[in-house]
């Protein structure tokens, strides 16, 4: 388990280089290390939010959140977090994919939490504000 774990956290600093590269964030600042401060909270602390879900869905609303509270200037938005993502990624996943990665997240963590009629999948923007919050509020504001 260590070594999946390893491996993951791993793939997880490589992609955010890339992303932090595109969106001109300087080596140099404490955001990187920030980022998987707060990325290995939530492996460590909300393992279950990693069901179903693509780890890059997780590292983006990780690096926004980050981002936000730390007010990163020039402001970075979502909207420029997902066109990196897309710069980035796009030319080993593919833009379509990757497209797909950003529109359909899984938006319940178990069973329990469907309800009759209620949406299931939705968009990064709203899993981020929906169940990512809740999860890293203690993180963000402690």
């Amino acid at each position: 388990l260590s070594y999946v774990l390893r491996k993951l956290l791993k793939i997880a600093f490589y992609r955010m280089l890339a992303i932090c590269a595109a969106l001109n964030l300087s080596k140099e600042t404490l955001v990187h290390t920030q980022i998987l401060v707060a990325f290995r909270y939530l492996l460590r602390n909300h393992f279950e939010i990693f069901y179903d879900r693509h780890i890059d869905q997780l590292l983006l609303c990780t690096i926004y959140g980050v981002c936000r509270v730390m007010q990163v200037q020039p402001e970075i938005t979502f909207g420029k977090i997902m066109d990196a993502y897309i710069a980035v990624r796009g030319k080993e996943a593919g833009e379509r994919a990757c497209r797909v990665i950003l529109r359909h997240v899984k938006l319940v963590s178990s069973e329990n939490d469907y309800r009759p009629g209620g949406k299931v999948v939705g968009n990064l923007i709203v899993f981020y504000n929906n169940v990512f919050v809740p999860k890293m509020h203690r993180h963000f504001n402690g």
